[in-house]
C-alpha cells in the first residue's frame, strides 16, 4: 500500500513549525481513523531517517501521522508546540483519537503532554517513547520520569540505538496491529 504526504505549517506563539501529514492511500475497506502524532529528539527533526520509516510503516497498515519539527531543549517550549499540534490534529476532525508519540526528548514532550489532558479527553488513545531518556548521560540519580507518572493512557516505551532501529520498527509494527484490531472491535 502506498501513502501520501501533506505539508502543513503549525503556528505556536508568533512563529511556524514544519510538518508532514503522512496519509494512507484510502480503499473501498480502509481509511484511517487514528492518527500518531510523532516528533525527534533535541539533536533531530522530522525528517530523521527512524521517524520517516516509522511513519510508512503507520501508512502502509492504514494509520496517519503527523510529525513536526520543533527545535531547542526548553520542555516547555517543545510541549506548548506538540499541544498546538495535537489540537490542530483535533481541529482538522478527520480522526476519532491519535497517539501521542516521540523519540527521545520528543518523547518527554509526548509524555508531558498526555499527563496534562483532562481525565475525560478520550481522543488521545495512548502514548509511545521511543529511546525515551530516563536520565541525562552519566547522572543516573538524576531521573526525568516525572512525566510519565501522571499518564491516564496507556504509554509504550522502547529503547535503543540508530544502529539498532529495526528493534523500534517493529515496536512500530506491534502498536500498529493493536490499532487494527480496536478498529476492527470499535
Amino acid at each position: 500500500m502506498s501513502h501520501s504526504e501533506e505539508n502543513l505549517v503549525i503556528s505556536c506563539n508568533g512563529k511556524e513549525y514544519a510538518a508532514i501529514l503522512t496519509h494512507p492511500q484510502p480503499t473501498a475497506s480502509l481509511t484511517a481513523e487514528v492518527a500518531f502524532i510523532l516528533t525527534h529528539g533535541a539533536g533531530g527533526d522530522m525528517n530523521y531517517k527512524q521517524l520517516v520509516e516509522m511513519a510508512g510503516i503507520l501508512a502502509e497498515n492504514g494509520i496517519s501521522c503527523l510529525r513536526f519539527t520543533c527545535k531547542g531543549l526548553n520542555l516547555v517550549h517543545r510541549s506548548r508546540v506538540y499541544e498546538t499540534v495535537l489540537n490542530r490534529l483535533k481541529e482538522m476532525g478527520t480522526f476519532k483519537g491519535c497517539f501521542l508519540a516521540g523519540r527521545s526528548m520528543g518523547a518527554r514532550a509526548a509524555a508531558t503532554v498526555a499527563g496534562t489532558l483532562a481525565a475525560d479527553d478520550d481522543y488521545v488513545l495512548g502514548v509511545v517513547c521511543i529511546s525515551y531518556p530516563l536520565h541525562p548521560p552519566n547522572k543516573l540519580a538524576d531521573l526525568r520520569s516525572l512525566e510519565l507518572g501522571h499518564l491516564e493512557q496507556f504509554g509504550l516505551q522502547s529503547r535503543h540505538t540508530q544502529t539498532n532501529h529495526v528493534h523500534g520498527l517493529a515496536i512500530v509494527n506491534a502498536v500498529t496491529r493493536n490499532v487494527l484490531l480496536l478498529k476492527e472491535s470499535g
